[in-house]
Protein backbone atom coordinates (compact mmCIF):
# COMPACT_ATOMS: atom_id res chain seq x y z
CA UNK A 1 0.00 0.00 0.00
CA UNK A 2 1.15 3.06 -0.78
CA UNK A 3 1.55 5.95 1.64
CA UNK A 4 -0.01 9.68 0.83
CA UNK A 5 1.39 12.60 3.04
CA UNK A 6 -1.29 13.45 5.51
CA UNK A 7 -1.14 17.07 6.22
CA UNK A 8 -2.66 17.66 9.86
CA UNK A 9 -3.42 21.19 11.43
CA UNK A 10 -3.84 21.72 14.71
CA UNK A 11 -5.60 25.63 16.32
CA UNK A 12 -5.01 26.19 19.37
CA UNK A 13 -5.32 28.68 22.07
CA UNK A 14 -4.81 28.52 26.25
CA UNK A 15 -5.66 24.70 25.72
CA UNK A 16 -2.67 23.67 27.89
CA UNK A 17 -4.50 20.80 29.26
CA UNK A 18 -5.45 18.96 26.16
CA UNK A 19 -2.41 20.41 24.34
CA UNK A 20 0.46 17.57 25.39
CA UNK A 21 -2.25 14.71 24.21
CA UNK A 22 -2.94 15.94 21.03
CA UNK A 23 0.18 16.37 19.74
CA UNK A 24 1.59 13.07 21.10
CA UNK A 25 -1.95 11.46 19.12
CA UNK A 26 -0.54 12.52 15.98
CA UNK A 27 3.05 12.36 16.20
CA UNK A 28 2.78 8.82 17.78
CA UNK A 29 0.65 7.08 14.51
CA UNK A 30 3.40 5.41 13.45
CA UNK A 31 2.48 6.38 10.10
CA UNK A 32 5.42 7.20 7.67
CA UNK A 33 4.42 10.44 6.34
CA UNK A 34 2.57 13.17 8.43
CA UNK A 35 2.65 16.43 8.07
CA UNK A 36 1.96 17.98 11.27
CA UNK A 37 1.30 22.10 11.84
CA UNK A 38 0.52 23.83 14.52
CA UNK A 39 -1.65 27.13 14.87
CA UNK A 40 -1.33 28.78 18.01
CA UNK A 41 -3.16 32.24 18.62
CA UNK A 42 -0.48 33.83 21.23
CA UNK A 43 -1.42 31.44 24.19
CA UNK A 44 -0.64 33.03 27.95
CA UNK A 45 -0.47 29.46 29.50
CA UNK A 46 2.25 27.01 29.00
CA UNK A 47 0.97 25.69 25.47
CA UNK A 48 3.96 27.19 24.02
CA UNK A 49 6.04 25.58 26.31
CA UNK A 50 4.82 22.00 25.38
CA UNK A 51 5.05 22.98 21.90
CA UNK A 52 8.37 23.97 21.61
CA UNK A 53 9.21 20.10 23.21
CA UNK A 54 7.94 18.37 20.15
CA UNK A 55 9.76 21.37 17.57
CA UNK A 56 11.71 19.12 16.21
CA UNK A 57 8.93 17.09 15.09
CA UNK A 58 6.62 19.39 14.02
CA UNK A 59 6.81 20.66 10.31
CA UNK A 60 5.30 24.49 11.23
CA UNK A 61 4.49 26.21 14.12
CA UNK A 62 3.79 29.65 15.44
CA UNK A 63 2.19 31.57 18.08
CA UNK A 64 0.86 34.38 17.36
CA UNK A 65 -2.26 36.23 17.37
CA UNK A 66 -4.61 35.56 14.30
CA UNK A 67 -8.41 36.60 14.05
CA UNK A 68 -10.19 32.99 15.46
CA UNK A 69 -10.10 29.24 14.98
CA UNK A 70 -11.10 29.23 11.10
CA UNK A 71 -8.44 32.10 10.67
CA UNK A 72 -6.00 29.60 12.13
CA UNK A 73 -7.29 26.69 10.23
CA UNK A 74 -6.78 28.43 6.84
CA UNK A 75 -3.45 29.70 7.49
CA UNK A 76 -1.92 26.15 8.50
CA UNK A 77 -3.50 24.53 5.28
CA UNK A 78 -1.78 27.32 3.10
CA UNK A 79 1.12 25.79 4.67
CA UNK A 80 0.06 22.15 4.00
CA UNK A 81 1.26 19.91 0.99
CA UNK A 82 -0.39 16.88 1.96
CA UNK A 83 -2.30 14.94 -0.53
CA UNK A 84 -4.86 14.75 2.66
CA UNK A 85 -5.68 16.92 4.88
CA UNK A 86 -7.62 16.98 8.53
CA UNK A 87 -7.34 19.56 11.21
CA UNK A 88 -7.27 18.46 14.88
CA UNK A 89 -8.42 20.53 17.57
CA UNK A 90 -6.56 20.76 20.33
CA UNK A 91 -9.06 19.41 22.86
CA UNK A 92 -9.16 16.07 20.39
CA UNK A 93 -6.81 13.47 19.74
CA UNK A 94 -6.65 10.87 17.31
CA UNK A 95 -7.21 7.19 17.97
CA UNK A 96 -3.89 4.79 16.94
CA UNK A 97 -3.70 3.40 13.68
CA UNK A 98 -6.21 6.33 11.99
CA UNK A 99 -3.88 7.50 9.84
CA UNK A 100 -3.49 4.01 8.40
CA UNK A 101 -7.03 3.56 7.96
CA UNK A 102 -7.55 6.59 6.20
CA UNK A 103 -4.46 5.83 3.62
CA UNK A 104 -5.69 2.15 3.53
CA UNK A 105 -9.41 3.76 1.87
CA UNK A 106 -7.58 5.87 0.11
CA UNK A 107 -5.66 3.51 -1.58
CA UNK A 108 -9.22 1.72 -2.21
CA UNK A 109 -11.48 4.95 -3.18
CA UNK A 110 -9.18 7.54 -4.95
CA UNK A 111 -11.70 9.18 -6.21
CA UNK A 112 -13.49 9.83 -3.03
CA UNK A 113 -13.07 13.84 -1.73
CA UNK A 114 -13.47 12.83 1.68
CA UNK A 115 -12.95 9.85 3.63
CA UNK A 116 -14.60 10.11 7.27
CA UNK A 117 -14.64 7.84 10.23
CA UNK A 118 -16.42 7.18 13.12
CA UNK A 119 -15.62 9.69 16.56
CA UNK A 120 -16.28 8.66 19.85
CA UNK A 121 -17.60 11.91 22.46
CA UNK A 122 -15.79 11.91 25.55
CA UNK A 123 -16.93 13.94 28.33
CA UNK A 124 -14.04 15.51 30.32
CA UNK A 125 -13.28 14.02 33.79
CA UNK A 126 -16.00 11.45 33.53
CA UNK A 127 -16.69 7.99 32.53
CA UNK A 128 -19.73 9.06 29.71
CA UNK A 129 -18.74 8.24 26.39
CA UNK A 130 -21.13 8.84 23.10
CA UNK A 131 -20.33 7.37 19.37
CA UNK A 132 -21.15 9.33 16.33
CA UNK A 133 -21.30 7.07 13.39
CA UNK A 134 -20.30 8.63 10.14
CA UNK A 135 -23.89 8.25 8.41
CA UNK A 136 -24.59 11.47 6.96
CA UNK A 137 -22.30 10.80 4.25
CA UNK A 138 -24.46 12.92 1.32
CA UNK A 139 -25.68 16.06 0.80
CA UNK A 140 -29.46 15.49 1.43
CA UNK A 141 -28.58 13.31 4.55
CA UNK A 142 -26.10 16.30 6.49
CA UNK A 143 -28.44 18.32 4.88
CA UNK A 144 -32.43 17.48 5.77
CA UNK A 145 -30.81 15.35 8.97
CA UNK A 146 -27.88 17.81 10.29
CA UNK A 147 -29.47 18.15 13.79
CA UNK A 148 -29.86 13.99 14.35
CA UNK A 149 -27.10 13.23 12.31
CA UNK A 150 -23.68 14.43 12.02
CA UNK A 151 -19.92 13.89 11.19
CA UNK A 152 -17.16 14.26 13.72
CA UNK A 153 -15.17 16.71 12.66
CA UNK A 154 -11.92 15.19 13.92
CA UNK A 155 -12.42 11.99 12.19
CA UNK A 156 -13.03 13.39 8.55
CA UNK A 157 -9.94 13.67 6.26
CA UNK A 158 -10.47 15.18 2.57
CA UNK A 159 -8.78 15.47 -0.23
CA UNK A 160 -6.18 18.59 -1.30
CA UNK A 161 -8.11 18.68 -4.63
CA UNK A 162 -11.58 19.04 -2.85
CA UNK A 163 -10.03 21.83 -0.23
CA UNK A 164 -8.66 23.58 -3.03
CA UNK A 165 -12.22 23.77 -4.97
CA UNK A 166 -14.59 24.13 -1.92
CA UNK A 167 -12.06 25.90 0.69
CA UNK A 168 -11.11 27.81 2.80
CA UNK A 169 -13.01 28.06 5.59
CA UNK A 170 -15.78 31.14 6.20
CA UNK A 171 -14.16 33.11 8.72
CA UNK A 172 -17.24 34.42 9.69
CA UNK A 173 -18.33 31.20 11.19
CA UNK A 174 -16.80 30.55 14.39
CA UNK A 175 -19.06 27.46 15.21
CA UNK A 176 -20.52 25.60 12.50
CA UNK A 177 -17.55 26.36 9.37
CA UNK A 178 -17.03 22.63 9.12
CA UNK A 179 -20.48 22.40 8.53
CA UNK A 180 -20.53 24.47 5.79
CA UNK A 181 -17.41 23.14 4.61
CA UNK A 182 -18.91 19.68 4.21
CA UNK A 183 -21.97 20.38 2.52
CA UNK A 184 -20.05 22.31 -0.12
CA UNK A 185 -17.70 19.70 -0.82
CA UNK A 186 -20.94 17.18 -0.61
CA UNK A 187 -22.26 19.00 -3.81
CA UNK A 188 -19.12 17.65 -5.52
CA UNK A 189 -17.43 14.97 -3.99
CA UNK A 190 -18.02 11.60 -3.15
CA UNK A 191 -17.29 10.93 0.89
CA UNK A 192 -16.56 7.64 1.47
CA UNK A 193 -16.94 5.79 4.67
CA UNK A 194 -14.32 4.09 6.63
CA UNK A 195 -15.16 0.96 9.05
CA UNK A 196 -13.04 2.49 12.20
CA UNK A 197 -12.92 4.60 15.26
CA UNK A 198 -10.51 7.52 14.41
CA UNK A 199 -11.01 9.93 16.99
CA UNK A 200 -11.96 11.14 20.09
CA UNK A 201 -13.77 14.65 21.01
CA UNK A 202 -13.33 15.94 24.25
CA UNK A 203 -16.54 17.77 25.77
CA UNK A 204 -15.58 19.99 28.81
CA UNK A 205 -16.90 23.11 30.60
CA UNK A 206 -14.94 25.12 28.15
CA UNK A 207 -15.58 24.17 25.03
CA UNK A 208 -17.26 26.85 22.34
CA UNK A 209 -19.62 24.09 21.60
CA UNK A 210 -20.67 23.89 25.41
CA UNK A 211 -20.46 27.27 26.43
CA UNK A 212 -22.25 29.10 23.30
CA UNK A 213 -24.53 25.88 22.07
CA UNK A 214 -27.58 27.87 21.40
CA UNK A 215 -25.35 30.27 19.53
CA UNK A 216 -23.89 26.75 17.72
CA UNK A 217 -27.53 25.65 16.85
CA UNK A 218 -28.56 28.78 15.28
CA UNK A 219 -25.29 28.94 13.67
CA UNK A 220 -25.91 25.47 11.92
CA UNK A 221 -29.47 26.61 11.02
CA UNK A 222 -27.87 29.73 8.84
CA UNK A 223 -25.90 27.58 7.08
CA UNK A 224 -27.96 24.32 6.13
CA UNK A 225 -30.51 27.66 5.29
CA UNK A 226 -27.85 29.04 3.33
CA UNK A 227 -27.33 25.50 1.47
CA UNK A 228 -30.59 24.99 -0.21
CA UNK A 229 -32.44 23.40 3.05
CA UNK A 230 -34.40 26.41 4.15
CA UNK A 231 -37.30 24.62 4.70
CA UNK A 232 -36.47 22.14 6.70
CA UNK A 233 -34.89 24.61 8.82
CA UNK A 234 -38.22 25.87 9.42
CA UNK A 235 -39.65 23.51 10.05
CA UNK A 236 -37.54 22.89 13.18
CA UNK A 237 -37.98 26.35 13.92
CA UNK A 238 -41.43 26.04 14.37
CA UNK A 239 -41.12 22.62 16.19
CA UNK A 240 -39.31 24.09 18.40
CA UNK A 241 -40.81 26.98 18.98
CA UNK A 242 -43.99 25.00 19.54
CA UNK A 243 -42.54 22.58 22.34
CA UNK A 244 -41.27 25.50 24.22
CA UNK A 245 -45.00 27.23 24.18
CA UNK A 246 -46.37 24.13 25.49
CA UNK A 247 -43.59 23.60 27.91
CA UNK A 248 -44.01 27.45 29.09
CA UNK A 249 -47.93 26.28 28.84
CA UNK A 250 -47.61 23.05 31.55
CA UNK A 251 -45.04 25.66 33.89
CA UNK A 252 -48.16 28.08 34.22
CA UNK A 253 -50.65 25.17 35.06
CA UNK A 254 -48.24 23.84 37.58
CA UNK A 255 -48.18 27.04 39.61
CA UNK A 256 -51.84 27.26 39.80
CA UNK A 257 -51.84 23.96 41.37
CA UNK A 258 -52.63 24.48 45.12
CA UNK A 259 -50.70 21.54 46.40
CA UNK A 260 -47.51 23.07 44.56
CA UNK A 261 -48.32 27.05 46.37
CA UNK A 262 -48.38 24.95 49.63
CA UNK A 263 -44.88 23.50 48.62
CA UNK A 264 -43.75 26.94 47.02
CA UNK A 265 -41.97 28.32 50.14
CA UNK A 266 -40.07 25.33 50.85
CA UNK A 267 -39.01 24.95 46.80
CA UNK A 268 -37.80 28.77 47.34
CA UNK A 269 -36.17 27.86 50.40
CA UNK A 270 -33.82 25.69 47.83
CA UNK A 271 -33.74 28.06 44.89
CA UNK A 272 -36.04 25.88 42.84
CA UNK A 273 -38.74 28.37 41.88
CA UNK A 274 -37.59 31.14 39.49
CA UNK A 275 -39.15 33.71 37.67
CA UNK A 276 -40.98 31.55 35.34
CA UNK A 277 -44.50 32.32 37.77
CA UNK A 278 -46.94 35.05 37.00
Amino acid sequence: MTHPLISVVTPSFNQAQFLERTIKSVLDQNYPRIEYIIMDGGSTDASVEIIKRYANRLTYWVSQKDRGQSDAINQGFARSTGAILTWLNSDDYLMPGSLAAVAESHARHPDAGAWVGDCQLVTSHTDEKELVRASALDLDALGVHGQEVFLGQPSCFFSAEAWKKCGPLDENLHLSMDLDLWLKMLKHYRFERVNALLSCATRHADAKTVVQRHRSLAQSWLVRARHGFSETVENEIVQMIAKAETDAARVQSLTRNPIYRLARPVLKMFGVVGGFEK
